[in-house]
């Protein structure tokens, strides 16, 4: 061992002796010093804690089971503020469900790591229970004119309800056609406050003799809800946009917005930020509540079902869907706009299953999806073989601007064949939950059903379905309505318009 030692130094010192002189005197007595190599463990924690605001929580926690030094970069409080943000805008939650200033950092990461919980939870049982159930009972409120709420009778049951997507907000109607904003906390610890935190009012002289919920939306500042509101004026009918702040200590309706609306009121409705649209008599319309603007135009014939994108429409029918451009909106003031005639579809697609009698349900969902994903949508096919769920993606398609083409395109991804009685209420609308895509709907045995579909896959043959149901209702209960949260893991249903069952999913730590 030595010999080789003494032969490896010769053959180095031959080597010196071969540079040139000035670096020979500098490498004779200089050794040339070996660069340390970085491991994790010398990055500092911040820029750990940055490097976490790019992964999903569940890494985070993954990365957290590495080594002490990873495990303190997870714990930093802002880490999981961002992760919970990011799960907000992913998902479509509504920001003002968590007040982050008031929470812990273990309520946090139980928020943030909510959706990856109960996705887990629903791929690996076959059935399963809510943790906590809550109820929420019509109480005989009144709503004086000055916005007060006084405990007295008269207001009788829920007609009709709306859930915010994060699961803490409900928009309820009552048989007295007035409507209650209510608090039911962002969690099952959280006690359901017991009066609602706004009501619908209006003043003497304006009484609605008829209203109904016709969608909900995130305002464009994001602190705030838009309500949009099909009345039924002394002067006619009219669709109302009101819009609610949750930041502030006292919330209100705030009337912002109105359209006349001729003839009956709509069925065939559609919503997406800022906008609403409906189809009726062979016309569509959108209106921009934002910019006090509307277009109408003539598509010829009647459909069954609307979607509204960012500058096209879908139209469905039993046998097809077409898709249209929406024209040039213009001012509502001093005067509507006229109809415009003479569009044409820009594409028609036939559905997998175009029989001619089979009926077309588009599941509608007026609160956004998230960002970051492509749009989703189903129909419900009822046919002679049974119901039938069809999962389409929009697909971008323009990268290049043509005005000639649309942005994107509906690309069917999956077929899944449900037990599910057809109705508008069922099934619900599509909605993320990490990955997956969930669709609830009212199965056999009047039980609540969820499907569950794996969108990360590229390609259709490789998707990974689940249906199971996830809370056995007896028959005793009418359940009339439901809305399905599952980025919370919340689900509530109306019984019988005496009471809201409100359920979790999720345990807290």
């Amino acid at each position: 061992m030595m010999n080789v030692s003494r032969l490896q130094i010769q053959k180095t010192s031959e080597w010196n002796t071969s540079l040139s002189p000035a670096m020979s005197s500098s490498t004779e007595h200089a050794p040339v010093p070996i660069k340390p190599r970085l491991t994790l463990a010398d990055i500092p924690v911040e820029v750990l804690g940055l490097v976490q605001n790019y992964i999903e929580p569940a890494d985070i926690i993954s990365l957290r089971k590495t080594c002490k030094h990873l495990a303190a970069s997870t714990r930093d409080r802002s880490v999981w503020l961002n992760a919970l943000r990011h799960i907000c805008q992913t998902h479509g939650v509504f920001a003002p469900t968590y007040p982050l200033k008031d929470m812990t950092q273990e309520a946090l990461e139980l928020a943030a790591l909510t959706p990856f919980r109960f996705a887990s939870y629903l791929t690996k049982a076959g059935s399963i229970s809510p943790f906590a159930t809550r109820v929420l009972k019509s109480r005989g409120l009144f709503t004086s004119g000055a916005g007060r709420i006084s405990r007295v009778g008269g207001e009788g049951k829920f007609v009709d309800f709306r859930l915010v997507p994060g699961g803490r907000f409900l928009f309820t109607r009552m048989e007295n056609n007035i409507i209650h904003l209510w608090d039911m906390g962002y969690g099952p610890e959280c006690m359901i406050k017991p009066i609602p935190v706004a009501s619908m009012t209006r003043a003497s002289g304006t009484d609605v003799a008829e209203n109904e919920i016709l969608a909900i939306q995130p305002s464009l500042r994001g602190d705030g809800i838009y309500l949009i509101v099909s009345e039924v004026m002394p002067t006619g009918p009219e669709v109302s946009v009101y819009e609610i702040t949750l930041t502030v200590a006292t919330p209100e309706f705030r009337r912002v917005r109105s359209l006349r609306v001729p003839g009956e009121p709509i069925i065939i409705i559609a919503s997406s930020q800022g906008r609403f649209a409906f189809h009726r008599d062979n016309f569509v319309h959108v209106w921009n509540f934002v910019s006090e603007s509307l277009v109408t135009w003539d598509v010829q014939e009647q459909y069954s079902s609307l979607l509204l994108l960012e500058k096209n429409v879908l139209l469905f029918d039993n046998i097809r869907f077409t898709m249209w451009k929406i024209p040039p909106l213009q001012r509502t003031s001093p005067s509507p706009p006229p109809v415009t005639y003479g569009e044409l579809p820009i594409f028609t697609f036939t559905h997998p299953r175009s029989g001619g009698n089979d009926d077309i349900l588009v599941p509608f969902d007026s609160w956004p999806q998230g960002n970051g994903r492509p749009t989703y949508f189903s129909l419900m096919v009822q046919s002679d073989n049974g119901p039938v769920l069809d999962y389409y993606m929009m697909k971008p398609l323009n990268p290049q601007g043509d005005r000639f083409l649309p942005s994107s395109i509906p690309v069917h991804m999956a077929s899944i064949e449900t037990d599910s009685d057809y109705t508008e209420e069922n099934p619900g609308p599509p909605r993320f939950c990490d990955k997956w895509l969930v669709q609830p709907f009212i199965g056999s045995y009047n039980a609540f059903t969820v499907n569950i579909t794996d969108m990360s896959s590229a390609r259709q043959e490789e998707l990974v379905t689940y249906t199971l149901p996830i809370c056995p209702i007896a028959e005793a209960f009418n359940i009339q309505k439901f809305a399905f949260c599952p980025a919370s893991g919340r689900l509530c249903g109306m019984v019988e318009g005496n009471e809201i069952r409100v359920m979790d999913y999720i345990v807290p730590n």
